[in-house]
């Protein structure tokens, strides 16, 4: 017998069978978009955070490297490849490259672990063209038999930093030439990653520039927009900034505003100054001479 009021068994059943209204569904996609607004850019942050930490941490690893090179070559840098462009050594770590040209990263290769850590996960992959080899050309870079350009990374060349040209020198630079080596850049960061190790700044002069030599004089130092090409920007990958190795082996994030001339060692030809940064194409291809 059914003792229940009666029509409570219907009200009952209405209240299991209640679904949502437009407007209780309308709110709660709004609060879910809103909590999305909030988190997502946390989450984007945090993620170019752990990409900046891991940038970091292979340029310390290249440091440690370093600073085993020199032990091992008396205090000596390693000498500028002997290649007809050798600002720039592509393959750079392939197979009989490195003692063919040496270059700041390949010459490192034997005391770290893998090429990995030359470059930053930040970088954009460089572009390659089919029958690519480590066949150099007049301009000492590698290209395919139609002549294109081969810059994508191989297995063993896979790099995205730039050394500093004014401490890479013919013969090998000492240290004890260096007034301070806890100021000058080793490397920094470049923006395109590919099988070659270049270096910015560069001895003499291309691109649409060309520092006389003698005396010895460098550019590029950093890289301001270009009117002409496509820009492949210097150290400001992280939030307005870049990592950069120093000479004495320590590694650290600055912002690309405040690094100066003389942090690459290289000085104003006329006043003998350092120069800060300026964001012009002017200053990009502006020769300066270095400073020891």
């Amino acid at each position: 017998m059914n003792l229940s009021p009666p029509g409570t068994a219907s009200r009952r059943g209405e209240n299991r069978c209640r679904a949502f209204t437009l407007i209780e569904l309308l709110v709660v996609v709004a609060i879910i978009a809103i909590i999305a607004s909030i988190l997502f850019p946390a989450f984007s942050e945090a993620r170019e955070r752990a990409r900046a930490a891991s940038c970091l941490s292979n340029m310390k690893q290249l440091g440690l490297a370093l600073q085993q090179y020199v032990q091992d070559y008396d205090q000596r840098m390693l000498p500028a490849a002997t290649s007809a462009w050798p600002a720039q050594v592509q393959y750079f770590n392939d197979a009989g490259v490195a003692a063919k040209y040496p270059n700041f990263l390949g010459s490192l290769m034997p005391y770290v672990g893998s090429v990995q850590i030359c470059y930053c996960p930040d970088a954009v992959l460089g572009l390659s063209s089919s029958g690519c080899d480590a066949t150099y050309n007049a301009d000492g870079n590698a290209q395919n038999a139609s002549g294109g350009i081969c810059s994508a990374p191989t297995g063993t060349s896979d790099a995205s930093y730039l050394g500093n040209g004014v401490l890479v020198r013919s013969g090998g630079l000492s240290i004890a030439q260096v007034p301070s080596s806890s100021d000058i850049v080793y490397c920094q960061e470049g923006s395109q990653q590919g099988n070659f190790a270049s270096l910015r700044p560069e001895f003499g002069g291309i691109g649409g520039t060309s520092c006389p030599t003698p005396p010895a004089l460098y550019w590029a130092w950093h890289s301001a927009p270009v009117p002409t090409y496509t820009q492949y920007p210097y150290s400001s990958q992280h939030f307005g900034g870049g990592n950069l190795l120093f000479l004495d082996g320590h590694a650290k994030w600055r912002a690309l505003v405040s690094i100066t001339s003389g942090n690459f060692g290289l000085v104003n030809t006329t006043s003998g100054l350092s120069e800060g940064y300026q964001d012009t194409y002017a200053q990009t291809i502006e020769c300066y001479k270095p400073s020891f």
